[in-house]
């Protein structure tokens, strides 16, 4: 028996590395890891929520620029995080999404809905999973001033179960799959609603063609996402 130990012993010892190698292999070739971002991890989570500007700057580092409205901005790990405040506190964090700055908003709910990280979340995946209590609005559909894109805005507000937590997902207007959705929205509210519908932005407040948003964005990836409490509501 001894002896039948000490083979398998020896057997396991072989096969280690090679095991270790396939794992490494699978990992590589099925999992696209982004590179670790420790100081955005730590910054883009829900403990920073609620500090105090000075401790949250203990961690980001001092604000690139402070806004009259008491919003900051700072560039951290390459990513561009602004940070919404009420006084001296923190309450939401904006992070502007790409390839390579993401979050994964699971870390922010008090249950699981296994949304995808950020950068790869669609408005469609978005909408699945989460229990509803959305609105959309966009700025300037007919003309923006300045010749600035469009921006449309999914807000959404958590229940008492989720201890009202506050997302909002920003899509710039800015490519031809969004320009296209932009197109199939405005569409559909002009089919249903009038062209006074659109021109007067009775969207903002009218929640009718929301679904209809949702659908013509179903595939589209935001460009920024905001998580937080008392978040500055869609104006109407």
């Amino acid at each position: 028996m001894k002896r039948i130990g000490e083979l398998m012993l020896g057997i396991a010892l072989l096969a280690a590395p090679a095991l270790a190698e396939a794992r490494t292999t699978h990992h590589r070739h099925h999992h696209v890891t982004p590179p670790v971002q420790e100081k955005l991890l730590a910054t883009m989570n829900p403990d920073m929520l609620a500090l105090d500007v000075p401790a949250f700057e203990k961690v980001a580092g001092p604000a690139l620029k402070v806004w009259p409205d008491g919003h900051r901005d700072y560039q951290i790990d390459g990513c561009a995080l602004s940070v919404l405040t009420a006084g001296t506190t923190v309450t939401g964090l904006k992070l502007s999404l790409s390839k390579t700055c993401t979050v994964d908003l699971n870390e922010f709910f008090i249950f699981p809905f296994d949304f995808p990280t950020a950068n790869t979340l669609t408005l469609g995946d978005f909408n699945s999973r989460i229990p509803g209590n959305t609105k959309i609005t966009a700025d300037c559909l007919d003309a923006c001033p300045d010749g600035a894109p469009t921006t449309l805005h999914e807000h959404f507000v958590g229940s008492d179960m989720l201890a009202h937590l506050q997302v909002e997902l920003d899509v710039t207007i800015d490519d031809d799959p969004r320009r296209a959705a932009l197109a199939r929205w405005t569409s559909a509210m002009r089919d249903g609603g009038g062209a006074q519908y659109v021109s007067a932005a009775r969207y903002q407040c009218d929640a009718r063609f929301d679904p209809a948003a949702i659908t013509a964005f179903g595939k589209i990836i935001p460009s920024a996402v905001t998580i937080g409490y008392n978040l500055p509501a869609p104006k109407c």
